[in-house]
């Protein structure tokens, strides 16, 4: 099984962080299963600094044996000036195999747990319709933001309230 939404969180702050040589190995272990059914690209969702580290490491150990785009978490704290921040990480990590090209945002929770966001209650969970993670305004503006800097913007949105202001944020970005 796995944990979800909150049941997640409050388990991981309870796991120590493994260490670096151990993250280096895991994801080096996850390149030769790839390599062994073929995968030549793959995409790291939800990364960071570390994360573009990490990648770095294993490609100037000449260990990097896939193409990969990793993607940035933006988080609703995240202030505008971040954008300068993602840019310089979309700078300095553009090689053949590794890349900082895109972005990822998180706008509702699972249906599962109810925390999809819904334009109707769940059937099951009385007035619940789920909730978001941004403001419709936040969300549009770092939204726009991303795409004038040239990054792939990919979102969670599992329910259809977020999924249409996935949608209306990709279109004011246009």
């Amino acid at each position: 099984g796995f944990l979800k939404d909150g049941a997640r969180t409050l388990v991981e702050r309870l796991i120590p962080e493994p260490s670096r040589e151990k993250r280096l190995a895991a994801i080096e272990q996850g390149l030769k299963l790839a390599a062994s059914l073929g995968i030549t690209s793959i995409q790291s969702a939800g990364g960071d600094a570390e994360t573009l580290s990490l990648f770095d490491e294993l490609e100037r150990q000449h260990k990097l044996t896939a193409r990969v785009n990793v993607a940035l978490s933006v988080s609703p704290s995240m202030q505008d000036d971040s954008i300068d921040r993602l840019l310089e990480l979309k700078q300095n990590y553009h090689s053949f195999r590794l890349r900082a090209a895109a972005v990822r945002f998180v706008l509702d929770g699972a249906m599962e747990s109810h925390t999809a966001a819904m334009l109707a209650a769940y059937s099951d969970a009385g007035n619940n319709t789920g909730r978001l993670f941004w403001t419709p305004e936040n969300y549009n503006a770092m939204v726009t933001l991303c795409d004038s800097g040239g990054f792939q913007i990919s979102t969670h949105a599992a329910g259809d309230r977020a999924v249409r202001m996935a949608l209306d944020a990709y279109e004011n970005a246009r």
